[in-house]
């Protein structure tokens, strides 16, 4: 053994709510997973918890993660458009692709 401690990689198994986004970025939205490191808190400044939460992206593009904890963690999705989009979580060096993939409302055209 070396000393080097190892974590278990982050796992987003479903996207709980909502369906669709909007694309303007005001939705939040709920990954559901595991590992997804110590529980967010602003201004954290001891062990139980940490200063910065998991890093979510929607096809590359950040969410701003507003709460998190081992399982759960919640964001506010960037704008964007399209479907089929990949979802990602990073966790310290571990990046994991989930197994889901988020969706944009379509464009509307009023007349």
């Amino acid at each position: 053994v070396n000393g080097d401690v190892r974590y278990a990689p982050p796992s987003a198994v479903q996207n709980t709510f909502p369906a669709l986004l909007y694309t303007d970025g005001r939705e939040t939205f709920v990954v559901e997973g595991a590992n997804l490191g110590r529980p967010y808190v602003d201004g954290c400044s001891d062990a139980s918890c940490s200063a910065t939460g998991p890093v979510i992206a929607i096809d590359g593009r950040a969410c701003v993660v507003t709460q998190s904890n081992h399982t759960h963690a919640t964001c506010r999705a960037p704008e964007g458009e399209g479907t089929g989009l990949a979802l990602t979580v990073a966790v310290a060096d571990q990046l994991v692709t989930a197994g889901f993939t988020l969706d944009y409302f379509p464009p509307t055209v009023s007349s």
